[in-house]
């Protein structure tokens, strides 16, 4: 099982058509992102809606999560 990570967040509701490039313009306001992971549904390859974005430093992700219920 993978280490609780401080840097590291979980991010839901986003379109099923987003890239990674569209979710690292989202957070560049927040701080350095390092890499975004999307969560793809098994069969199509789509995102389901979720990606795990991780950051350089712990600010930058608690800045991140600010943006919750933003649009």
């Amino acid at each position: 099982m993978n280490q609780p990570d401080s840097r590291k967040v979980f991010v839901s509701g986003l379109p099923f058509d987003v890239k990674p490039a569209d979710v690292h313009q989202l957070f560049q306001g927040c701080g350095q992102v390092v890499s975004c992971k999307l969560v793809k549904f098994g069969d199509t390859g789509r995102c389901n809606g979720q990606a795990y974005v991780s950051f350089e430093s712990d600010e930058a992700a608690t800045k991140s999560l600010k943006l919750s219920g933003t649009t």
